[in-house]
């Protein structure tokens, strides 16, 4: 990537490397190998994408709040700095709760989490897991998909076209 970049040298574009990692809790509590603490120590990334879901539904059954936080900084600990982010090259690459598995306060619990905590420890990207849910309940269920009920609700935009509580949240994020 970076002799990429050097040999094209291109103006008001930017091209970053960046690979995906998750299951970090086990590699962070007990010293698992994993990619985390294996691999990615040794890499020369512009980021690293954490897929979070391990950490950040925790909140909604009443676990822990600070697990995600934790392994972002676990995560930091074992990426190398990048040049285009420095040491904040961690980001939340996919994350999600599933509106029709959850109730509107579990929902609401994980996504002012998650997105707190990407916030405040600089996380460049927080990426929620889909726009449009493709989760379907049942496999056999003819498509396209109308009725809210046949998804499990990882949405911004549901079946019906109305716009979740997940999108209005989001949305009033970024107007801040």
């Amino acid at each position: 990537m970076t002799r990429a970049r050097e040999e094209i040298c291109a103006q008001d574009v930017f091209v970053y490397h960046a690979a995906e990692i998750n299951i970090v809790l086990n590699s962070m509590n007990y010293g698992q190998p994993n990619m985390v603490n294996e691999v990615l120590p040794y890499t020369d990334l512009d980021l690293v994408s954490y897929s979070c879901y391990e950490s950040c539904i925790g909140p909604a059954l009443g676990g822990d709040t600070e697990a995600l936080r934790r392994a972002v900084l676990f995560i930091k600990r074992m990426m190398p700095d990048s040049a285009a982010f420095g040491s904040d090259n961690v980001y939340l690459g996919e994350y999600g709760i599933p509106g029709n598995d959850f109730t509107l306060a579990q929902v609401e619990t994980v996504m002012t989490n998650t997105v707190t905590i990407g916030l405040e420890e600089n996380s460049p990207y927080i990426i929620y897991w889909q726009l449009y849910d493709n989760e379907l309940k049942d496999p056999d269920t003819p498509l396209p998909v109308t009725s809210n009920n046949d998804v499990r609700g990882f949405w911004l935009v549901k079946p019906d076209g109305t716009k979740s509580w997940h999108y209005d949240y989001l949305k009033a994020v970024i107007e801040q």
